[in-house]
């Protein structure tokens, strides 16, 4: 697993588990490096639509 971390570090990609059920996975996962995880420990996956994002940052006009 910790392998698979690190390529997908290098790659610049994102690691994420499912299926944590307790809490010695949530630790095994952390200690390894994988960065998200859902499942009945952590909490199961919501639809975008369900996620409350937060405003974009306004742009500054360049008066052009």
């Amino acid at each position: 697993m910790r392998a698979f971390v690190h390529l997908a570090d290098g790659l610049g990609v994102a690691t994420a588990a499912d299926g944590v059920r307790d809490a010695q996975t949530q630790r095994i996962l952390e200690d390894a490096g994988v960065g998200q995880a859902q499942g009945p420990y952590v909490g199961a996956a919501v639809p975008v639509a369900g996620v409350a994002l937060p405003a974009a940052p306004q742009r500054a006009s360049s008066g052009i």
